[in-house]
């Protein structure tokens, strides 16, 4: 991984495969430099599916045709590959608009397996969901947002249309990992000219030397349920916090993800020293 995640150049895109969004790529312009990135569109089989259409009992309903059906291994493929078609075209109309270099991979196997294996020497990895599906966020049943539990990158999960919001909204605390989360803040808030404000977790300390646009607020307490309020109230394009002890006290990122309409950037924590 980049020693300057905040200088983001290797990026990796995971489209929802229920609703691919273009708008993502708005989120990105405000994130990477021009000039060297690298993106990589990821389209993942789910490979649980096609272990059930093995069954001899499996059986699929679909709208155009009355009652269940005989699911066979043959049709399923054939929607795989016609639906990865879809998504590697809708990937690739928007970085061809933003003249990125890019690349886009289809592979087969376990969703989150495969995710944390290609987010290897990535700075930053995009997880684009369906607004429609946002009760419960999920790929064909599959919690992406549990990716957080073992980050090798930073990660966008886009949970709104970007251009919604604000304010640039960072949980900050004494760690690298919240000094990334400062400066990658300031410069989306620079970018997309918004306020910047900090929040500061119990027991950290104040951060110096903010910009003359931000705002500090120290927590006397912060956990999911007042930090979603928090959100509601301050209405943030996108909320940026580190993976960090300090911030693992207090909150539970996977939930807080898949609960928030907000944006979110979670932040990898280099081990201190």
């Amino acid at each position: 991984m980049s020693e300057t995640p905040d200088r983001v150049q290797r990026i990796l895109v995971a489209l929802d495969p229920a609703a691919p969004r273009s708008e993502i790529f708005t989120a990105l312009a405000a994130l990477m430099d021009q000039s060297g990135v690298e993106l990589r569109g990821l389209y993942v089989e789910d490979e649980r599916l096609f272990r059930l259409a093995s069954l001899p009992c499996a059986r699929e309903v679909r709208v155009s045709v009355p009652g269940p059906r005989e699911l066979l291994t043959t049709d399923l493929e054939h929607d795989v590959r016609e639906h990865a078609t879809r998504v590697r075209e809708a990937f690739e109309t928007e970085a061809r608009r933003l003249h990125i270099r890019h690349t886009f991979s289809v592979r087969r196997g376990d969703v989150l397996g495969v995710i944390q294996s290609e987010a290897t020497d990535t700075d930053l990895v995009v997880i684009g969901r369906s607004v429609r599906s946002a009760g419960s966020r999920t790929w064909h049943g599959v919690t992406v947002t549990r990716i957080v539990e073992h980050p090798k990158a930073s990660m966008l999960f886009v949970n709104e249309p970007w251009d919604t919001g604000h304010c640039v909204a960072v949980l900050s605390d004494a760690t690298k990992g919240s000094e990334r989360s400062l400066r990658m803040g300031k410069q989306i808030a620079e970018r997309e000219g918004l306020d910047l404000c900090v929040l500061v977790v119990p027991g950290e300390p104040e951060v110096p030397s903010l910009p003359t646009h931000a705002k500090q607020r120290m927590l006397s307490e912060i956990d999911n349920a007042r930090l979603e309020r928090l959100c509601l109230e301050l209405d943030p394009r996108v909320l940026i916090l580190a993976d960090s002890p300090a911030v693992h006290r207090h909150i539970d990122l996977v939930a807080l993800i898949d609960a928030l309409p907000t944006s979110i950037i979670v932040v990898p924590c280099p081990a201190e020293g």
